[in-house]
């Protein structure tokens, strides 16, 4: 069995890429795991940029794969806690993706679409199988997408429940509640047939 790591797949393009591995796949299931990003449309999340890219042009038919791009610039950075994407012909002819170590305070903009791995001030409480002390939410994110049980995480800031942030894996994505202790996310998992 082919095991797709930390792969990123976009909500509007996921059914797009999951249709091709499991037309392309053959008589072989795959195991495909990857952080639910959640996506804020005509957003700009200005400041706090690590990185920046001008990404070329790159079509599947008359599907602009271009943020998908940017989405997994972010995905493979371990710094990155979340991205912007600027749309064409904004600064100029190109999409610009900008990778931020944090995630800034949002604003209304038909110039760019932003997104995040992380659920900023945000806990789910319960279904915990482990926790472990770790000072920023990445660790969280990638010890969840490391185990099986794994589907989703909270990250406890530094000084709450310890001095380091604590982090705790969970079972199950649970109910989502704004709490400014914390940053959580979900990882989705399955198998293609």
């Amino acid at each position: 069995m082919k095991r797709l790591r930390k792969t990123v797949v976009h909500h509007v393009i996921g059914s797009l890429v999951l249709g091709l591995f499991a037309c392309c796949s053959g008589a072989y299931a795959q195991y495909y795991e990857f952080p639910v990003l959640n996506t804020m449309g005509n957003t700009d999340l200005p400041g706090n940029d690590i990185q920046h890219y001008v990404l070329p042009s790159s079509y599947v038919g008359n599907i602009d794969l271009r943020e998908g791009m940017c989405q997994g610039h972010c995905a493979r950075n371990s710094n990155c806690a979340s991205y912007t994407y600027v749309k064409p012909n904004v600064i100029d002819a190109y999409p610009h993706c900008y990778l931020k170590n944090t995630i800034p305070a949002a604003y209304s903009n038909s110039c760019c679409n932003s997104g995040s791995f992380f659920e900023a001030d945000t806990d789910r409480a319960g279904a915990d199988y482990r926790s472990f002390n770790s000072n920023q939410p990445r660790v969280c994110m990638d010890a969840c997408m490391d185990e099986s049980q794994c589907r989703a995480w909270t990250w406890v800031k530094p000084g709450i429940q310890a001095a380091s942030g604590v982090c705790w894996l969970k079972t199950q994505w649970g109910s989502a509640s704004p709490n400014t202790c914390c940053t959580s996310g979900r990882v989705e998992k399955g198998i293609l047939h």
